[in-house]
């Protein structure tokens, strides 16, 4: 939802004053964190005056203070927030003013937990531990790319089963309907738990892997175990994609593009677990 705004001010005095600008150089970025993370939001700009700068969160004008420190360095401006909270998510804007007029940037902060206990039948983010031995099985896609930010993992614990789940599906039509609705599932409660406004586009994530894992109550049954296992080999993502692309089109299947997407992903990124704790890897051991 990042956007800017130019005032008609700007406009007028540039048409009689050539030799007086304020544009805006780079906008705020959306941008995604986790607890405790450090957040600097920039905006840089080229102004031929001297210029005043407000900060603003939900539009209400924010100020120094412990953890909110605003800094210039010439015409570029910084928002940093120490270490943010779940509560500092919200929309965030910069309004620069002068002589010439005012311009304007904003942009979305969401701020998630860095560990969420998620439970039967429900969906969460976690950037540190995956926990599946305590209820019934788990899909985990472990994400990189799509907040421009550390991997996290999207976790599904529930007795999930595709919504086509006849007992006649083929292996290789149960993954293709298992691809279509996990890529619903994903978009929609990435949305929700990001608080985002409109659903995340999943042709932005990159190296994806998916962890799936039975629980006390429910192992991860032989047809899921017998579909899943098709992305083990590449030669099988062609006839995946084919089964996918032919797939009738009705109300229900919105997601083919995005379900072709993840099985390219998703090609032999497949771990069946037993009942497990999963750490994922820390940032210190992805750069080593």
């Amino acid at each position: 939802m990042s956007e800017e705004k130019t005032s008609g001010s700007e406009n007028k005095a540039n048409e009689g004053h050539s030799d007086l600008k304020l544009s805006l150089l780079m906008k705020l970025n959306d941008t995604f964190a986790f607890k405790g993370d450090r957040v600097v939001l920039q905006c840089s700009i080229k102004s031929s005056t001297s210029a005043e700068v407000k900060w603003f969160k939900n539009h209400a004008q924010l100020q120094d203070s412990d953890n909110y420190e605003q800094t210039q360095d010439n015409q570029c401006f910084e928002l940093i927030i120490k270490k943010v909270s779940v509560e500092d998510t919200g929309v965030y804007s910069i309004e620069v003013s002068s002589e010439i007029g005012i311009i304007s940037s904003s942009c979305q902060l969401v701020a998630c937990e860095d560990y969420i206990d998620v439970g039967q039948e429900q969906t969460g983010i976690s950037r540190h531990i995956i926990v599946t031995d305590s209820v019934s099985s788990c899909f985990a896609m472990l994400i990189n790319g799509l907040f421009e930010n550390s991997s996290f993992a999207f976790l599904k614990h529930s007795a999930w089963r595709p919504k086509d789940e006849s007992s006649s599906l083929s292996a290789m039509e149960l993954i293709s309907n298992i691809l279509i609705d996990l890529a619903e599932l994903i978009k929609t409660n990435l949305k929700t738990s990001f608080n985002l406004p409109e659903q995340p586009d999943l042709m932005h994530i990159t190296n994806v892997q998916m962890f799936v894992a039975g629980g006390d109550t429910l192992d991860v049954d032989n047809n899921m175990r017998d579909a899943l296992s098709l992305l083990y080999e590449k030669s099988n993502s062609i006839e995946i994609i084919n089964t996918i692309t032919n797939m009738e089109d009705n109300g229900e299947i919105l997601y083919k593009e995005e379900a072709i997407y993840l099985c390219k992903q998703l090609t032999n990124q497949i771990t069946i677990l037993d009942a497990a704790t999963y750490v994922l890897p820390s940032l210190e051991e992805d750069a080593s």
